[in-house]
């Protein structure tokens, strides 16, 4: 008898009051409340590297593709003949990097589908064609490494006419629905985005500054 009274006794003492359960829950949601942003912005962190591995692999294929090809880079889009930029350097790089680790989307498609499932955008200056000019010599650009070329692109199917992520135009914009610029730079990373310059180099740059004005596009 003794002994059972003992025991109870000790289970009592050892025990949670409702109130210290309580303090207890409310310490731990108050540090996973505290944790939870932390580990958010770590794996943003991580998604963006990543992007930016991608885009040092283009850079790498631009390089060994206008090595191939007598120092001239890709061109846009299938006009003259000429197949999309992105079409063109699958030789040099794993289909893997066509997607951006941000933007969660189909796999990557070839040829005109492409245009809709790659996540970045060749700089309409520097990846372009005209009427009389198809190609840009890796050369030209007076600035390589204050040049894009190649960023985090958006599109937008349901827009007449419908953007297109492979390609952003030289004035860069942020393109969203109703916007009437319809090639821009996406805001995947802490709201700004990675980029390709021309002499190789990947960069993290605010959007502001990716979108003020040409600076950054113009090969001149």
């Amino acid at each position: 008898m003794r002994y059972l009274t003992f025991r109870k006794s000790l289970l009592r003492g050892t025990g949670f009051t409702l109130i210290e359960l309580l303090i207890v829950i409310s310490i731990i949601a108050m540090l996973a409340g505290m944790l939870l942003p932390a580990l958010k912005r770590a794996k943003d962190k991580a998604k963006q590297i990543e992007c930016a591995s991608n885009l040092k692999q283009f850079g790498t294929a631009l390089h060994m593709y206008a090595d191939s090809c007598n120092g001239w880079l890709p061109a846009m889009a299938q006009n003259l003949g000429a197949p999309y930029w992105f079409m063109e350097l699958l030789p040099y790089v794993s289909e893997e990097i066509y997607r951006c680790p941000s933007e969660p989307g189909t796999k990557y498609m070839d040829g005109n589908a492409g245009r809709d499932t790659v996540a970045y955008g060749g700089a309409s200056k520097v990846i372009f064609y005209t009427a009389t000019n198809l190609c840009v010599r890796l050369t030209q650009p007076k600035k390589p490494s204050a040049t894009v070329a190649i960023a985090d692109s958006t599109g937008d199917n349901s827009q007449t006419p419908s953007i297109r992520k492979y390609i952003i135009a030289a004035e860069a914009k942020v393109a969203t629905v109703g916007d009437n610029w319809r090639y821009g730079v996406a805001p995947r990373h802490s709201r700004d985005a990675n980029a390709l310059f021309v002499d190789g180099h990947v960069d993290w740059k605010l959007l502001n500054k990716l979108c003020a004005g040409t600076e950054l596009w113009d090969i001149q």
